[in-house]
């Protein structure tokens, strides 16, 4: 059985990537439900070596002090978050904001149609909102490899890749995380 993009160790993922690109500095939000985000930040600072990026700036916001509803399977609506990142990219210098939530998400209003999303990226205003809920594991080498491969996939869009076909390539599409 093939491993995924989500379960290969990071140094057996490729990234179509051209060392050309211009670096982006980058705002880092933590919206947490859980304060579970603590081993993220370690694992994000790595992002670094696989991108063209800077980290500027890094933000813990409580969800708590947003007033954010959730649909009948307790999932928040990423336009929700994403309205939440705009904000914060009107008052930052940054080219990139990075909003991480531990939340579930989804991009779907409707209540009964089994949907959620991994992230989003917002290419016009490069803005992404991703969510940690989905790749929760026991092992928690596990967790930080899909975190950060899921982190550096949605970066990629920001620097214009687009999906690929390859099975080890990190900007690959993926349904799911296993």
């Amino acid at each position: 059985v093939p491993l995924d993009k989500y379960t290969k160790p990071i140094s057996q993922v490729n990234l179509p990537y051209t060392s050309r690109a211009p670096p982006k500095t980058v705002k880092f939000v933590f919206l947490h439900q859980n304060g579970l985000l603590s081993s993220a930040y370690n694992i994000l600072s790595q992002i670094e070596e696989f991108l063209p990026v800077k980290i500027s700036q890094v933000l813990s916001l409580p969800l708590e002090q947003f007033n954010l509803l959730t649909n009948a399977k307790g999932q928040y609506l990423v336009d929700d978050l994403y309205g939440i990142a705009q904000d914060i990219k009107r008052n930052s210098w940054e080219d990139v904001v990075f909003l991480l939530t531990d939340v579930d998400i989804t991009g779907l209003r409707d209540e009964h149609r089994l949907n959620y999303l991994f992230a989003r990226t917002y290419l016009r205003e490069n803005i992404t909102v991703m969510s940690t809920y989905r790749f929760s594991s026991q092992n928690t080498s596990l967790f930080q490899t899909r975190v950060l491969k899921n982190a550096i996939h949605e970066l990629g869009h920001i620097f214009k890749l687009g999906h690929c076909n390859n099975s080890g390539c990190v900007i690959q599409f993926s349904p799911d995380v296993e």
